[in-house]
């Protein structure tokens, strides 16, 4: 086995003035508070003795990526480096201080603002491009700098209070933070590791007008920091739709249910994209060299599940309540105003969503990943969902896993972006998340999907006796 890690910055080089991502803000981008990045971690195993493997893992400091644009970064990896596109998975960390690329944040202003974008703003397609263009060359690197290593990976529960579930405070969420790591052969040094923790990339507020890679930024350049740059690391982030981090709201969680507005307003700073940041970069490294070397393992066996589904554009109306009469009023004005005047839009290089009519019948399209690493210490799972996955369906994919939960690693807006994954029971509830999201089912489409995967992934595994 081998691997490589690498990054490349990613900064659009003429920020001031641009719109951010993430928010409705009263005026655009007039500094940078820290760079952002693509960073990625390469895979190779021998197959068949003489043939290879390869899979590549890819995190950008971005608010969401299209699956129409991530297929296209794909589609330049395979034709340069032949590494098949379904090995390949591509992530948003979700800060909300990155550029905005669909043109939905291009007017300052509040929600007539954000509707006046996603309808008439103009797409930074020349960024994106820009970005494809480098994360081609980072690949390159990787490729030429692979080194032999082996691999272990570990999980272990943040019990302090830096997350927080914002429909359900009283649940006192807490999330496991997971560790893959790499050691060299030749040394047994640690060259790197892959993070993977649940909290929305918004220690920043709405106030905030400057580039961030909000914590996720922070917690890499931790690590770099406490190792002098000899130890690499990447965030992916888990099923964190619904779980923000705790800034200015405290933790009386029980009070807070009283008054979701304090919830939903925090008014974080750079203080406590730091603070945060660093917490979690501590307790990954540590947790990184917590694992003993008896637990790594030299030798892996990789199989690559990969589904690309529909969901129909309709609303949920099994029953009647006055949320339910608030999201159908919303969800007309979206199928049957927005939508036509976007359909009628000349089609952009890489539109958000990727849709199909046939007749009066509309279909948005998604894709679901899922790498299976097979040891003789047990099968680690990594899923690449889209969009923001809400507490309840990441504990759903975690209890279908077939090798448990302390085996699966769940990476939440990886390859596309389609709205909220919410439960249906969440949606009846009503709230701010409805409000963005054109598919109102894509919650309950996705959750079903993936766990049909997995009973395909169980029966494969019974067959083989692994």
């Amino acid at each position: 086995m081998r691997v490589a890690f690498g990054k490349v910055k990613i900064t659009p080089k003429n920020y001031i003035g641009i719109p951010l991502s993430g928010y409705t803000r009263k005026k655009k981008c007039d500094g940078k508070l820290d760079d952002l990045y693509a960073h990625a971690v390469l895979i190779e195993v021998d197959y068949l003795k003489n043939l290879k493997k390869r899979i590549l893992f890819i995190s950008t400091d971005l608010l969401k990526l299209p699956m129409v644009y991530t297929d296209y970064v794909k589609e330049k990896i395979f034709k340069k480096y032949r590494i098949p596109k379904g090995q390949i998975l591509i992530h948003a960390t979700h800060t909300h201080a990155a550029p905005d690329l669909n043109g939905e944040f291009a007017y300052p202003g509040g929600i007539i603002a954000m509707i006046k974008g996603i309808l008439f703003g103009i797409p930074h397609d020349k960024y994106l491009v820009e970005i494809a263009m480098k994360i081609e060359k980072l690949v390159g690197f990787l490729i030429n700098n692979l080194k032999p290593c082996k691999l272990a990976w570990k999980k272990e529960k943040i019990e302090e209070d830096i997350i927080i579930n914002r429909r359900h405070p009283e649940r006192r969420s807490k999330f496991h933070l997971g560790i893959i790591a790499f050691k060299s052969l030749n040394n047994k040094k640690l060259l790197g590791f892959i993070v993977n923790y649940a909290c929305h990339g918004t220690t920043l507020s709405n106030e905030n007008f400057k580039i961030s890679a909000d914590y996720i930024g922070r917690l890499i350049y931790r690590i770099e920091e406490l190792t002098n740059n000899e130890v690499n690391a990447v965030y992916f982030n888990g099923p964190s739709g619904d779980i923000n981090p705790i800034t200015t709201c405290g933790n009386d969680f029980d009070n807070l249910k009283k008054d979701y507005s304090i919830l939903y307003e925090q008014k974080g700073t750079y203080k406590d994209t730091i603070r945060i940041g660093y917490f979690l970069g501590e307790k990954a490294l540590k947790l990184a060299n917590s694992i003993k070397d008896s637990e790594y393992i030299e030798n892996c066996e990789i199989k690559v599940y990969e589904k690309i589904f529909s969901i129909p554009v309709k609303d949920y109306n099994k029953y009647f309540n006055l949320n339910l009469f608030q999201n159908r009023l919303l969800y007309l004005i979206k199928k049957y105003v927005f939508l036509p005047i976007l359909l009628a839009k000349p089609t952009p290089n890489f539109p958000s969503i990727a849709l199909k009519r046939k007749g009066l019948k509309i279909n948005a399209y998604s894709i679901i990943q899922v790498f299976q690493i097979k040891t003789n210490k047990g099968i680690l799972f990594i899923t690449g969902v889209p969009s923001e996955v809400f507490e309840n369906i990441g504990k759903k994919i975690f209890d279908i896993t077939p090798s448990g939960f302390e085996n699966q690693f769940i990476f939440q807006n990886s390859n596309d972006w389609v709205g909220y994954l919410f439960p249906i029971d969440e949606y009846t509830k009503g709230g701010y998340e409805g409000l963005p999201t054109f598919l109102p089912l894509s919650g309950i489409y996705t959750e079903i999907e993936v766990l049909k995967l997995y009973n395909e992934i169980k029966r494969s595994i019974n067959q083989y006796h692994y």
